[in-house]
């Protein structure tokens, strides 16, 4: 759960991301969503999101849309939405891959704080068992010696 809650918001970061490298680099909206599912690297999304270049290019709204998908946060699709709406389709693109990128990374920095007294203790484990590993022979090979 934690991995695929951190890979969803990075392929949602990508997406967003390469839309609007696409867009503001000229490439029209069909052929830039068109290149925004190929960089996803989750092929289920790949695959739920397959045709929604042809459904807009028929006149329909990209956030309405993604919105019939229901495999996208709704913060996701009403961002969106309001960018289409006041013409800032780049700005909201923008703030959507800062958004998922910041909570993807809130994620792992969450996790990483578990991992690292985990760590240690393992070290230590580790570090006792080579101890013990080389201290009990020698006491051994000691009481024999004694007795």
């Amino acid at each position: 759960p934690i991995f695929g809650k951190v890979s969803f918001y990075y392929n949602l970061t990508r997406l967003a991301g390469t839309l609007l490298m696409a867009l503001s680099s000229g490439i029209p909206l069909t052929k830039a969503i068109s290149l925004s599912l190929g960089s996803l690297n989750n092929a289920y999304l790949r695959s739920v999101l397959s045709g929604v270049d042809k459904e807009v290019s028929k006149g329909r709204s990209l956030s309405l849309v993604l919105k019939e998908r229901w495999v996208l946060p709704d913060t996701f699709i009403n961002l969106l939405a309001l960018g289409e709406k006041s013409g800032e389709l780049e700005k909201s693109l923008k703030m959507l891959q800062d958004m998922y990128e910041r909570q993807a990374e809130r994620i792992i920095a969450f996790w990483l704080r578990f991992a690292e007294p985990i760590a240690m203790l393992l070290v230590g484990l580790l570090v006792a068992l080579i101890v013990l590993s080389v201290v009990l022979p020698l006491s051994e090979i000691s009481t024999g010696i004694k007795g």
